[in-house]
This record gives structure tokens, sequence and C-alpha cells, in this order.
């Protein structure tokens, strides 16, 4: 990219569509101090108090709702989920893939990014994977999460796409660096597909999240850019830090509201599109060489 672009332009065009995706909001104030002062406290809660907390962050949540707060609504919901079902204290042993999924991922991310309208599910049908690449093509034989619009009875466009890897694999570039590559392949092909105005793509990494948009924003350039990084507490002792992340996820909730399809542009966006390479030089992105440690993993010589 910076044979054709400079650095700065590239930096600009980033900043610009993150003004663009994230509006800028923040999470209301009063309902910010409500909420750090009863984290504040959270050591001393006993099991009942908990309970209760829990329920008064349901409460707190209906009337948000009555003030049209909707996305400190779906926070609100998330930080009840925590409030009933972290353990005390981080577990000394680092969960699996598929436990980090459903006893972590699961509860935090449906309250924000699952409705009646759009659903958060973890799929791993071969079948229904490569019904979402065009062309008849398969990135791979399994994605960790997906985020599709409800059509009456059955599932319309992907919305969003996720990857999930335990904290045993934090350090292993490689690993990461192709995940986040087939994410964007699949975010990618559900813009040409769908006519997508932008699509959301997240990467969890144990408790860590990192969230990304992607969006065809001129003649055949496609651009992922970094949204937020948001790390979800793995006990009710880290909870009382997470006031820190609220305003993070607000960014998240506008990007994906936006993150859906564009009726207005259709004829222009498959103006736009290209197909997706799907040729040895494509698959030579990633350096071939499986080295964990090394930072950089792309290619693009």
């Amino acid at each position: 990219m910076l044979g054709v672009f400079k650095e700065d332009d590239l930096d600009n065009m980033a900043k610009e569509l993150r003004k663009e995706f994230i509006a800028g909001d923040r999470f209301d104030k009063d309902l910010k101090a409500e909420i750090e002062e009863l984290l504040e406290r959270i050591d001393d809660y006993t099991e009942e108090e908990l309970q209760d907390v829990a329920d008064e962050m349901n409460n707190k949540a209906h009337k948000a709702r009555k003030k049209s707060l909707n996305k400190e609504a779906k926070i609100l919901k998330c930080l009840r989920n925590m409030f009933e079902n972290l353990p005390y204290a981080s577990l000394g042993v680092e969960p699996s893939e598929a436990d980090l999924v459903s006893s972590s991922l699961e509860q935090l991310l449906r309250p924000l990014l699952s409705s009646r309208k759009s659903r958060l599910r973890w799929p791993n049908a071969k079948d229904e994977i490569s019904a979402t690449t065009t062309n008849h093509r398969t990135i791979s034989n399994r994605l960790d999460a997906k985020i599709s619009n409800m059509c009456g009875i059955n599932y319309g466009e992907a919305r969003a796409f996720g990857e999930v890897k335990p904290d045993e694999h934090a350090k292993d570039k490689y690993l990461l660096a192709k995940d986040l590559l087939r994410l964007c392949v699949f975010g990618k092909d559900s813009i040409d597909k769908d006519h997508m105005y932008a699509t959301m793509l997240f990467q969890a990494v144990g408790h860590s999240i990192t969230f990304y948009a992607s969006a065809l924003v001129a003649d055949g350039m496609y651009v992922v850019i970094e949204l937020e990084t948001i790390k979800f507490p793995e006990s009710l002792k880290e909870l009382k830090l997470f006031g820190g992340s609220l305003n993070g996820i607000i960014n998240v909730l506008n990007c994906f509201e936006k993150c859906n399809v564009d009726k207005n542009n259709k004829q222009q966006l498959e103006d736009m599109a290209r197909d997706t390479l799907d040729t040895p030089s494509f698959r030579n992105i990633i350096d071939p060489t499986k080295s964990k440690t090394r930072l950089r993993h792309v290619n693009f010589n």
C-alpha cells in the first residue's frame, strides 16, 4: 500500500473512516457515574447483594430504553450477565476455545450485538460457511462467529464475522495473522454479495476482543480499520475496571449500526466491487514460514 499511497494519506483516511463509523458518541455521563460507583464497591458485596446489583442493572437498562439510551441499555444487560456469572477470581486454568465461547463471549456479546432483527451465532457447518463466500469458494472449513440479519424465519445478510482463540495463542503472530486475513475476506465477500455499506469484524484472543470495520470506499478499494480493543473481565475482581471500556463499547455499537445493507447505492457498489483474489499470490500474503514470534507476517511484495 505504501507503494501507492503515502503513509500520511493512509493515516488521514483511517481517521476519517473512524469518524464516519463511530460518530463520536459517549456513554451517558450520569449513568456512567452511577455504574462506576457500584463497581467500586464490588469487593464488599455478598452473594445476595451481587444478585441485587444484577437486578439493578436490569432495571437501569429498562429506564435507559425509556430515555432512548438504547446502546447504554445493551451495555447494562452485558453488565447484568457479568454480575450474575463471573467467578470471584480468575480461574487457575486457561479456558479452551469452546469454554471461552460458552462461558464468557456468548454472555458478553449477545446482549450487545444480537437481537430479534439480527442474530449472533457460532456456526461450524461447512456448507453454511461456503454459502457466505462468492464464486462457490471456501476460505476455511470453520468460522467461529457470525451475525446475520433475520429475514422471517431465515438468516439473511451477514453483518459481522468473528474469530476466537484461547489466550494460549496470544503470542502466535502467524496464527492470528491468518485469522485476521480470513476475517477480511469474509467481510469483503459479504460487502460484494449482499451490497453492504460495511461489515464488522472481531478477533477475540482470550478475553481481549479487537473490533474492525471493513468497507468498500472507492473503485476496487476495500479498507479495514481497527476500531477498538476491549478487555472483558475474567472475574468480579476485574469488573471494577470495566467502567473505562464503556465509551469504547459505544463506538463498537455505533459501527455495528452502520454495518448493514446499503439499499441506496446498490449499483454503485456493484460497479466498484472486484472479485476476491484466489491465487497463489493472494495466499502468500501471509508468509508461509510459521514463526509464532515474528511481528510481521503480512507481505504485499
